[in-house]
């Protein structure tokens, strides 16, 4: 009975995660690179009176606007009924932002399903890990598992493929709207409960093979079928879920959402025009959301930022909660960029928001700055989110380019029309470079994150934060940054940083090795080589599977309570560390492997905290601690920037500098003056020598 039960379920849930034969080839080709750089803003013609929607368009042209961005929660409009649409509304938009010279991103409309089709399906709905079923009345609602909710997404999509996808008008799509959870990215409906027991025996094939990578025997975990298993949820378990089995559920849930995009890629692909694109918007939702699983069915990703948000650890000063935070625009950019070469930012603040912890103003001069640094960081988009204030419904205090009165400008409304003027002037004078740019690379595992995240072992370590105060560091020497998940070619990626890649195997780290004894450059940190891919510690001495990259042992590792800190020594320098100290031991004849800092106390007081190791014609640098404020591993990436002969500028915390084409940007985060260095022979074409905080200096050399 079982097993017939399970070939049953195998019949009726099946979900291919593999993207599907695209019959129009994907290209990168949407923008003119002789314009560095296109904006335009959302405007909803749905949420406002249709007299004040010609209005209200050209007053975007005239400010310099190109584009426009409708549709994204617009589903109950588009098909009020059942089977009936009404698509009439927005031909009047389209044609009327026609008039005014925007080009319109259409978004499928999945994000907010209407009532008719909650009411007539409520099994569609997510339920979160209490159990209760999400309703209607907001949005994302819908579970991603539901074949009955992609089925109607289908229909709609078709619908407004057939309509808009040979229209010149239309510039691209989008695919849904920040496509998440939100709150909890986590789904534990019917739907999501047999999708992921099908996805199992995808992957597992028969009961014996999970129950052994699962490390069943444990707590008598055993199963003997199947349809036994139940999502992993800790509102349910007396103790922590089965690391394995959560672990699995993580990358299930972000292989349903990327069918969920993937459904929708393809229905648009069967008829439009290539001239269009397909992208969609992520928030970065680390570790949770990863965008190259969409890889092959999207022109690019985008993404959305919001640098004052009071989410965000921002600590640069008395004016940081007004500035943001300079660091996760510039991460969440190149993240993005790196699934396909080519991104834009899709949501850019314009002002205050409303779902803060605290909605701050930001710092006058704050928006021009975000959107230069946008520019700086290689953008070929970008769309401020929104034309107007509402005056009902959830955003009422979500500022938009205009005020209340719709006519008249907000301060950030203002800060846009600047920078658009500026950037106009500035593509007089900018010309692309076409040689390939050094990049230093970073390995992106969501798997390794997720496993970390999910056991950290040491409350007070984050493997999303070591990635961040790495990235933080790199981007201080005003180097650029692409996440890869194969190695590179040394000579056009000098530096590979490995962050905390807990999970490893035998390709992956003999990718590593390859890397180096071509003349990589290879920076490993803590917590790397741990485990296997399924999440088990190997069946060897601690991290022996790295040992022939570091040349040395690495014995155990040690963390301390909050309130105390142990420190190490580098070139008679101290430093503090306190959450994760690895402690590692050389080999009588390691002649390859250089000691660069040892620890200064503790009962291993001596002992190496950080190596370096010479394999084939490169280095390896192996970080041992994570210090208490990053000024350890800033100094170890230096030395290995040197060794790897990059051209750095050493910039303080929370000045970003980046080179695009002829120009050179400095964008100042801080709360402090900054005086720039600026070679001599160049020209500045926008700002001054002294870069005030928020504001932007652009050179040319």
């Amino acid at each position: 009975m079982k097993k017939l039960l399970t070939l049953l379920l195998l019949s009726i849930f099946s979900c291919s995660t593999e993207s599907p034969l695209l019959q129009k080839k994907l290209s990168t080709s949407f923008f003119n690179e002789a314009n560095p750089i296109t904006l335009g803003c959302y405007y909803y013609p749905e949420q406002w009176p249709e007299e004040e929607w010609n209005r209200d368009l050209k007053n975007l042209s005239s400010m310099g606007f190109e584009f426009t961005h409708f549709g994204e929660f617009a589903w109950a409009l588009l098909e009020p009924e059942e089977g009936k649409f009404n698509f009439e509304w927005l031909d009047k938009a389209i044609d009327l932002a026609a008039k005014n010279k925007l080009k319109v991103i259409l978004c499928t409309p999945s994000a907010a399903p209407p009532v008719w089709l909650v009411q007539k399906y409520p099994e569609i709905l997510m339920q979160n890990d209490d159990g209760k079923t999400m309703q209607h009345g907001s949005r994302q609602q819908g579970s991603w598992s539901s074949k009955i909710y992609r089925k109607y997404i289908q229909k709609i999509v078709t619908e407004l493929a057939k309509r808009y996808g040979n229209d010149q008008r239309v510039w691209g799509w989008q695919l849904d709207n920040e496509p998440s959870h939100y709150g909890f990215p986590y789904d534990y409906n019917a739907a999501s409960q047999d999708a992921f027991v099908q996805w199992l025996m995808n992957k597992y094939q028969n009961i014996d093979s999970l129950n052994l990578r699962w490390g069943n025997n444990f707590w008598s975990q055993r199963y003997s079928d199947f349809p036994e298993i139940r999502i992993p949820n800790a509102k349910e378990l007396v103790q922590p879920a089965n690391p394995h089995a959560l672990l699995d559920f993580q990358e299930f849930t972000n292989q349903q959402r990327g069918v969920f995009l993937r459904e929708q890629a393809s229905a648009l692909r069967q008829i439009i025009s290539s001239q269009q694109f397909i992208t969609s918007n992520y928030m970065m939702q680390m570790p949770h959301s990863d965008p190259w699983v969409n890889k092959n069915d999207l022109d690019f990703a985008s993404y959305t930022n919001y640098p004052v948000n009071s989410y965000s650890e921002v600590d640069n000063g008395d004016l940081g909660f007004r500035l943001g935070s300079g660091r996760d625009l510039a991460l969440t950019h190149d993240f993005h960029q790196s699934v396909n070469g080519v991104t834009g930012i899709m949501e850019l603040q314009p002002g205050q928001v409303n779902w803060g912890h605290y909605n701050a103003q930001p710092q006058p001069g704050a928006v021009r700055m975000w959107a230069w640094h946008t520019f700086a960081l290689g953008a070929k988009f970008i769309c401020t989110y929104r034309y107007r204030q509402p005056l009902s419904g959830n955003e009422q205090y979500h500022q938009g380019i205009m005020q209340t009165d719709g006519v008249t400008l907000s301060r950030g409304g203002s800060e846009y029309a600047q920078a658009i003027k500026e950037m106009n002037d500035i593509k007089k004078v900018f010309k692309a470079d076409s040689s390939p740019q050094q990049k230093v690379a970073i390995w992106w595992d969501q798997r390794s994150m997720l496993d970390m995240y999910n056991f950290p072992h040491n409350r007070n370590w984050s493997a999303v934060s070591e990635l961040y105060r790495y990235y933080e560091s790199i981007k201080s020497f005003a180097l650029p940054v692409e996440f890869i998940n194969a190695a590179p070619d040394p000579k056009h990626y000098p530096v590979l940083l490995i962050p905390s890649i807990q999970l490893v195997d035998d390709a992956m780290i003999a990718q590593w090795k390859k890397y180096v004894e071509a003349g990589g450059t290879l920076i490993i940190t803590p917590r790397s080589g741990q485990k296997n891919r399924d999440g088990h510690l190997w069946k060897m001495k601690n991290q022996e599977k790295i040992k022939e990259l570091v040349g040395a042992s690495i014995l155990f590792n040690d963390h301390l309570p909050a309130s105390k800190k142990a420190q190490v020594t580098m070139n008679n320098k101290t430093y503090e560390w306190n959450s994760w100290g690895e402690i590692v031991n050389l080999q009588n004849d390691s002649a390859s492997v250089k000691i660069m800092a040892t620890y200064s106390d503790q009962f291993y007081q001596g002992k190496a905290a950080c190596v370096s190791n010479s394999i084939g014609k490169g280095k390896v640098f192996y970080i041992g601690i994570s210090s208490t404020t990053g000024d350890f591993e800033k100094e170890i990436l230096k030395e290995a920037f040197l060794h790897s002969k990059l051209e750095i500028t050493e910039l303080p915390k929370y000045i970003y500098q980046e080179k695009r084409g002829n120009l050179t940007i400095t964008v100042n985060y801080s709360s402090e003056e900054f005086e720039l260095k600026i070679p001599e022979g160049s020209k500045i074409v926008l700002g001054e020598k002294v870069l005030k905080p928020g504001e932007v200096t652009v050179w040319m050399e």
